[in-house]
């Protein structure tokens, strides 16, 4: 990711550690990755559109160096807008792999930035995608410690998310380490499903990872701990 690149630091840190194997076109939840789209724009019928990497919602950079954004589409042209602006417009070509030349360089403000593809289709159908993407200019210095939160889901669970931060309190974005959860009481970690959020040991991606835990039936106050090599434990009580 060329966020890790611009600064200098390695995307993985170097460890005897092993990381779980990722590879595919969709993720160990059945949610498809950037590749699972190449493929689609080539394949697919029904028009689509898809700006690459909408997970990653919080990039860093080096101000007034553009970058290169595709759009993964089958439609026979699409305008790539910033911010309500038109970067123009591309046709496709499919010789031009992975993006069929659907590629265009974009300058990100520091803070909120919207991106948005409208594709038109040979049918006359036109679709549309957008991603919204938080960027900043100022690069975290090394991770000193870690934020929890917590966030109730639809059925009564509850997502623990741990955020890698420096001595500023800024998102250590380039922090990669393995980390571990642990549910203490007051419930169970929905672990051993070798998915992004059923793994209580995870490594991290752009200094964020999150576990999914189930409170039990009592009263008891639901307690997480999150640590790795680098930091003391941090804890997270949730009054159910």
């Amino acid at each position: 990711q060329w966020a890790f690149k611009d600064f200098g630091t390695p995307l993985r840190p170097e460890n005897d550690i092993p990381y779980m194997n990722q590879k595919g076109l969709v993720d160990r939840s059945g949610n498809p990755k950037d590749a699972f789209y190449v493929f689609k724009s080539y394949w697919a019928k029904e028009p689509f559109a898809y700006i690459e990497s909408h997970s990653w919602t919080d990039r860093q950079g080096l101000k007034g160096k553009k970058r290169e954004i595709s759009v993964f589409s089958n439609c026979k042209e699409v305008t790539l807008f910033h911010n309500g602006n038109s970067l123009g417009t591309r046709v496709k070509d499919i010789n031009k792999f992975p993006a069929s030349g659907l590629t265009w360089n974009v300058e990100f403000l520091e803070g909120d930035n919207r991106l948005m593809a409208v594709a038109k289709h040979e049918n006359g159908n036109v679709v549309e995608d957008a991603v919204e993407v938080n960027y900043r200019y100022i690069k975290n210095d090394v991770a000193v410690g870690l934020n929890l939160t917590a966030e109730k889901l639809d059925d009564g669970n509850y997502m623990i998310t741990a955020i890698a931060v420096d001595e500023n309190g800024l998102r250590c974005l380039d922090y990669e380490e393995k980390v571990y959860f642990q549910t203490l009481e007051g419930g169970c970690s929905i672990k051993n499903q070798g998915t992004p959020t059923g793994s209580e040991v995870i490594g991290m991606a752009n200094g964020k990872a999150s576990l999914e835990i189930k409170p039990d039936d009592t009263d008891t106050t639901l307690k997480v701990m999150v640590m790795n090599q680098n930091f003391k434990g941090t804890y997270l009580s949730i009054e159910k």
